[in-house]
């Protein structure tokens, strides 16, 4: 897609049952080797009325049940088995901190610079601010 000019997204979320804590360093490796222009990172937050939140308060692995009101996608809500819901909230800000860490976007945006570079240097200069300050970034995208 970057040879072609256009311009994407991708959207990656954390704390699936086969997660582990190198899913966050495998990620941020993945998306510098394709040179995304934008990334979103959220951590799975099961909604009420889903198969999935049904199976986890059955086991009783809801820790934050109103967690799913709340716009900040970072906060894990439930139990997981191979991370804690803090390394998954603490690897979900690493994540975004390092992607749009201004080395990262020089390097993805800017060597070389594509079609879509104009487009993607704002966006990812405001996400960088919204990682320095800890405020999701997708909150006000």
């Amino acid at each position: 897609m970057r040879k072609r000019g256009i311009f994407y997204l991708l959207n990656f979320l954390f704390g699936l049952d086969e997660d582990t804590p190198d899913v966050f360093e495998a990620t941020i490796q993945f998306l510098e080797e394709i040179k995304a222009p934008i990334a979103f990172f959220n951590t799975v937050t099961p909604r009420k009325g889903t198969p999935m939140r049904k199976r986890l308060e059955d086991e009783g692995q809801v820790i934050l049940p109103e967690a799913d009101r709340y716009t900040n996608n970072f906060r894990c809500m439930f139990i997981l088995k191979h991370m804690t819901p803090e390394q998954v909230e603490d690897g979900t800000w690493w994540c975004t901190s390092t992607f749009y860490s201004l080395s990262s976007i020089a390097w993805r945006m800017l060597l070389p610079p594509s079609a879509y570079t104009p487009q993607g240097i704002s966006s990812n200069l405001f996400f960088c601010w919204g990682a320095k300050w800890r405020i999701d970034p997708v909150d006000y995208y």
